[in-house]
């Protein structure tokens, strides 16, 4: 328009050579606004999706609470990996702040973690998560090198299925070579009888990806999953051993380099029907229980296992209702319940959120929670 009104006083032969080039570049920039505007309602309507707010909702709640963040069971790790993953933008000062307080419990540790069991070395593996998302040198935690604190087999599974199952998850974090240990043997499983009574072995087992694989493969329920204790498949083991393989069944070629194509093959038999195992457990609501409950942390694990696996609960008929039956324990400060009639629950906020973090990633189209790489 501005053209044609500054031109007005042209021959009208000008005029009608002008005309036609505008008309060119007038239809192309409506082209532009309408594709402009058409991403613009893609995005809208993606932060729009009930999950979505919850997640948004979850974080604000975690950042309003968890001021001092400090390795933990709550108010640690987990918020970290729930903010740093989730796609929203997390303050430096809030990640420093984790890391110097971490470090500081380290040191006055003189490296050596829960001391007072000795033998529940998840607590590096959560670390090693919590300090790799919070964008840390995992051979420099408070001067500690927390990729040699797993390295032995035997001290891994003295805790039992937890234990190999977040070792995996956190060397896999970061595709981190696990570094040698000498005089391991490599024949073993960590699954002689001292380890798996909580003793100390004689000799160090050397830990690998292929053993711990093995190891998950050896210890399955007659239904297909995995538990503390007891016979029958707990929910949440089942989900956390089938995000610790989510790498092997879809095939990362990193990471299934180092392990043996029978083992992979197993691997991948045993995620399928350890989804048919948490297909049964699932409530008519989408829900799940685990020790008497129904509880929003079990749906968690679930949802967070499935997005693992590329896949997205909303579409597979398998789990229909999942993700609403977590939305159902959120609370109005944006937090989550423990169970529906309880009030908001810093442990159950923390997994919940990190769990919309996982399928959010899958809906994505990004990587899993727990490639960091």
């Amino acid at each position: 328009m501005w053209i044609m009104e500054h031109k007005a006083d042209h021959k009208k032969e000008g005029n009608k050579k002008m005309k036609q080039p505008n008309m060119r570049k007038l239809s192309l920039l409506l082209c532009l606004l309408l594709l402009f505007s058409t991403v613009l309602s893609g995005c809208g309507a993606s932060s729009s999706q009930p999950y979505q707010k919850a997640l948004d909702a979850a974080q604000a709640y975690l950042e309003k609470t968890v001021t001092e963040p400090v390795t933990g069971s709550v108010g640690g790790e987990w918020a970290v990996i729930a903010l740093t993953r989730g796609g929203g933008k997390v303050s430096d000062t809030f990640l420093q702040t984790y890391r110097e307080n971490t470090a500081a419990v380290v040191r006055e540790a003189q490296g050596v973690l829960n001391t007072a069991t000795g033998y529940k070395y998840t607590e590096y593996a959560r670390i090693l998560l919590g300090w790799t998302a919070a964008g840390g040198d995992p051979t420099d935690v408070g001067g500690y090198d927390f990729l040699e604190k797993l390295t032995n087999l035997n001290n891994v599974c003295r805790q039992g299925i937890n234990g190999p199952i977040w070792t995996l998850i956190a060397y896999d974090c970061g595709g981190y070579k696990i570094p040698d240990v000498q005089g391991a043997s490599e024949t073993q499983h960590g699954n002689d009888a001292a380890a798996a009574n909580g003793g100390t072995a004689a000799a160090p087992v050397q830990t690998t990806r292929e053993a711990l694989l093995r190891y998950l493969l050896e210890n399955r329920t007659a239904d297909g999953g995995w538990t503390l204790s007891g016979e029958e498949a707990d929910v949440d083991l089942t989900a956390m051993a089938l995000t610790a393989m989510a790498p092997y069944v879809c095939g990362d070629e990193m990471l299934c380099g180092e392990v043996t194509d029978e083992t992979l093959t197993e691997v991948r038999e045993a995620a399928d029907r350890a989804l048919s195992c948490l297909a049964d457990k699932k409530l008519p609501d989408g829900g799940f229980e685990s020790w008497g409950s129904v509880n929003a942390e079990s749906c968690a694990q679930v949802l967070t296992a499935l997005s693992a696996l590329g896949i997205d609960a909303a579409k597979d008929e398998r789990f229909a209702g999942t993700p609403e039956a977590l939305l159902a324990f959120r609370q109005e400060d944006g937090g989550f319940a423990h169970i529906a009639d309880g009030g908001t629950n810093l442990m159950a906020t923390e997994q919940a959120a990190y769990a919309l973090a996982a399928y959010d990633r899958v809906k994505n189209g990004e990587p899993r929670l727990f490639d960091m790489r």
